[in-house]
This record gives structure tokens, C-alpha cells and sequence, in this order.
């Protein structure tokens, strides 16, 4: 564990300072199932968060960065972003992500902020309530398709698993902490944990409580919103 962590590069990027990983994913697999918000490693110890408060900051200086739109991008604002690894209107699927840029051609992904919902939910659900009300291109039988352009008028014609997948599981953990409660409760995950360091800490950062509610508005009987 003490070598993967000293592959970090820890960085500032718009006023938050973090483990720099410019895709969202990076920030958010884990969390799906393990509850950072009150524990920490060496490492992070070292920095004074946790994991918990690292990725709410790379999700808040990627929302900072889309509003500051260094490379022109068509729609990129604070109720409009999303940088992570998705189908691509020009290569079929790459990663992408900010800051910095990393293969920012106006791709915007569903997943990348409802992913983060747990994590900072003040930040991503407008941006969730826009994507809904303003593009019904993107709404259909599955949820949110996988990716879109506007620069291109392009939206994606398909879901993809794995992005459909921790969308529905941080919504479960934002409101009720449920798939939290029960993966933390595994033996081999908390002895996991311990062989990597892990120990309880308090106090740091700013966890969202569990048991808000969403407040979507249901999907149309027609998948395709016409």
C-alpha cells in the first residue's frame, strides 16, 4: 500500500489541493462501496483529509474548471460539467478529465457529476436537474445515455454499465448510507483496511449527510420525452 500511495502527485488546481487524478472516475469507484468519510491511511494522514475530503475537492475544482472554461468549450458552466472516462463522438471511448486537461474536446458525461452526488451533492444535483429539464436527448429508457457534445450536437445513442452503475449506488449512499452500512460490515474489507493502515479519525473535511432526498422529477411515460 506504501508504494502505490507514493505514486501520488498531489497538486492545486483552482483553490482545492488533492491527489490529482483529472478523470472523475478516479474519485469515485471506490467510494461506491467503501465509506472514507471517517478514516484515513498514512498518507492521508500526512495531508491532514481523508480520501472522503480529497475527492470532494478534485470534484469541486472540475466544476471550477468547466465554469472558468479555459479551452472554450460550448456549455461548459457551473449547472453544466462532467470530465471522465465515456463514449467519445470522435474516437468511440476515452478518458477524459480536468483539471488539468486531459482530452477535453467538449465531452460531457452523465456520470461524472451524479457519481459524485454523495460527495458533494450541493455542486451536482442543478447540474443533474439541467441535464433532465434541458436535454431530453439524454433521457431515455435506462436513465441518463453515457455522453454528449454540444459543440457537435452530438448525443450519445447508448448507456454503458459501468457508468450506470455507480450513478445508482451514490444516489443509494446519499440517501440513505445503505450500501455503505452493509459493504463496511464485510470482514475482509475491514481487515483490508487495517492491513493498509486505516484508522478511525474525526473532524475532517466536510461529509454530506445520508438521507436527503434527490428530488428528481419522475421520468415521462415516454422513454424518448417527445
Amino acid at each position: 500500500w506504501a508504494t502505490w500511495t507514493s505514486g501520488y502527485d498531489w497538486q492545486t488546481w483552482y483553490g482545492q489541493t488533492y491527489v490529482n487524478f483529472p478523470p472523475l472516475f478516479g474519485h469515485q469507484y471506490s467510494h461506491c462501496w467503501i465509506d472514507f468519510r471517517t478514516i484515513q491511511d498514512a498518507y492521508m494522514q500526512s495531508r491532514g483529509i481523508t480520501y472522503w475530503e480529497n475527492s470532494r475537492r478534485a470534484t469541486l475544482a472540475q466544476r471550477a474548471y468547466c465554469i472558468a472554461n479555459p479551452l472554450s468549450r460550448i456549455g461548459y458552466g457551473a449547472n453544466l460539467w462532467g470530465l471522465t472516462a465515456s463514449d467519445d463522438p470522435y474516437v468511440g471511448y476515452q478518458a477524459h478529465g480536468a483539471p488539468p486537461a486531459q482530452n477535453d474536446n467538449g465531452t460531457l458525461t452523465p456520470t461524472a457529476p451524479a457519481s459524485a452526488i454523495a460527495i458533494a451533492p450541493g455542486a451536482v444535483i442543478p447540474v443533474l436537474h439541467n441535464m433532465y429539464d434541458t436535454y431530453p436527448q439524454l433521457w431515455s429508457t435506462y436513465g441518463f445515455k453515457d455522453a454528449f457534445n454540444l459543440g457537435l450536437n452530438w448525443f450519445d445513442p447508448e448507456y454503458i454499465g459501468i457508468d450506470q452503475g455507480p450513478i445508482v449506488l451514490m444516489i443509494e449512499n446519499y440517501q440513505t448510507g445503505k450500501v455503505w452500512e452493509r459493504f463496511m460490515r464485510n470482514s475482509w474489507v475491514q481487515t483490508g483496511l487495517a492491513r493498509a493502515g486505516f484508522v478511525p479519525t474525526v473532524g475532517v473535511g466536510d461529509p454530506a449527510p445520508v438521507g436527503a432526498s434527490l428530488e428528481m422529477a419522475p421520468p415521462s411515460p415516454n422513454p424518448a420525452r417527445e
